[in-house]
């Protein structure tokens, strides 16, 4: 089985993959991360360096890589993952696609908390981190919704449990 857990930047979807692949006994990866190790590089630097363009390159190898490499997994993507390079038709032609969804406010108290903004080369613009998440959210959300299942985590008790549910594990 492979899974992918797509949505906002903040919105948990490193968080709530880990939490998945504690429970699967199943091999967890963290996109970002996986990119950052393999560079040897920060994300934003990448941005900085190379433009959102190589970077989304480098992601959409990452991801086929890892794709190939692993026969189970769970995989956060980066927020714009599928948004590029066919990704979200690669992605739900080899597993489960599962948007994390959640409220604007839930997001921006929680990237606050975390000082989140900060960490994402995304939200270093002129414009406010919350009307940047919005406009993400509106460039964004109709290729989130074509995933094969919609969970509002900050709507549930135990999303992990509706994740179960819905894989039938």
């Amino acid at each position: 089985m492979k899974v992918f857990l797509i949505g906002l930047p903040g919105v948990g979807k490193s968080y709530w993959g880990r939490q998945l692949s504690s429970a699967l006994s199943v091999a967890y990866i963290d996109l970002d991360k996986f990119i950052e190790a393999q560079e040897q590089t920060s994300i934003p630097e990448i941005f900085d360096l190379n433009g959102e363009e190589a970077f989304r390159k480098l992601e959409h190898e990452a991801l086929k890589y890892n794709i190939n490499a692993n026969e189970e997994l769970i995989l956060s993507c980066g927020g714009g993952t599928p948004l590029y390079h066919h990704n979200m038709e690669l992605m739900k032609s080899q597993g489960k696609v599962i948007y994390l969804q959640a409220s604007l406010s839930a997001i921006i108290q929680k990237l606050k908390a975390s000082n989140g903004f900060e960490k994402r080369p995304l939200f270093q613009k002129s414009q406010s981190p919350e009307q940047i998440l919005k406009n993400l959210l509106e460039e964004r959300e109709p290729t989130y919704k074509k995933a094969d299942h919609i969970i509002e985590i900050d709507r549930l008790e135990n999303p992990l449990n509706e994740i179960l549910r819905i894989l039938k594990v």
